[in-house]
């Protein structure tokens, strides 16, 4: 674990899958200059979600890293900020989405698919067999089994929380057809996630990858949005309006 900075509460940042804590390296410093801010490293081998948070929640002990957390998490590590703010209501008080994956995912896009048109089957074959099987990954995660527990976490209430979706093509090798109802999809699933918490932004980046919190992404915004979350978590108040937040970055906002 890494940590910098001071003060509350504390950020604790979560990567994505195979990722380590220097993924958050354009993110972690600007965030230090505003509270305590710690990443780290998850255990490899053969894990289930329950050890990976158990793990987290005795690391955060040992490493004297102090509740109440805002959790920022990018891509899978969004999936475990979700289910460890769900499971600690009393410590975790705000959260950062970053174009994370989403319990719904698996059946939204096999929806999506729905009856394939002429010239698209073998894709589409690809693609659910893809969705319906964990893919490998060196953290040893059955990320199905994951997805299927974050769905029965439940709502986040009334928590400070920020979405944000990348903007820029996430499945430019499909057919047209396909990567529209694919982009649509992923679209609505951000939104979804946005209304776990009643006091929510739902934001795109219209100049990111899904690697937003990369040098090339959108780093900056990310700082941002945690920033809000903070200093809204501080003040005991409900979050500045997505304009407000994003004033001086190319955002759209997306109202409901």
């Amino acid at each position: 674990m890494h940590c910098v900075g001071s003060g509350a509460p504390t950020i604790v940042l979560e990567a994505g899958l195979d990722a380590t804590h220097a993924s958050w390296a354009n993110v972690q410093p600007a965030l230090a200059r505003i509270t305590r801010t710690c990443s780290y490293d998850r255990l490899r081998g053969k894990r289930s979600v329950d050890a990976d948070l158990r793990d987290l929640t005795t690391l955060l002990a040992r490493s004297h890293a102090r509740s109440p957390y805002v959790f920022v998490g990018h891509s899978f590590g969004g999936v475990l900020a979700y289910l460890y703010a769900a499971r600690h209501r009393r410590k975790v008080k705000g959260a950062v989405l970053v174009d994370a994956e989403s319990p719904w995912q698996t059946r939204a896009f096999l929806r999506a698919l729905g009856h394939p048109r002429r010239g698209e089957a073998a894709v589409a074959k690809r693609l659910r067999a893809f969705l319906v099987t964990s893919p490998p990954n060196a953290e040893g995660v059955n990320v199905t089994r994951a997805l299927a527990e974050a769905r029965s976490a439940g709502p986040l209430r009334h928590i400070p929380l920020v979405v944000i979706e990348a903007g820029l093509e996430n499945s430019p090798s499909l057919p047209v057809r396909l990567k529209f109802l694919f982009d649509r999809t992923w679209f609505l699933l951000q939104a979804r996630l946005a209304r776990l918490s009643s006091d929510h932004i739902h934001v795109v980046a219209p100049t990111s990858g899904h690697d937003v919190i990369a040098a090339s992404g959108a780093p900056g915004l990310v700082v941002a949005a945690t920033d809000a979350v903070v200093h809204a978590v501080r003040a005991h108040r409900p979050l500045q309006a997505c304009a407000d937040v994003f004033a001086q970055f190319p955002a759209q906002c997306v109202s409901g």
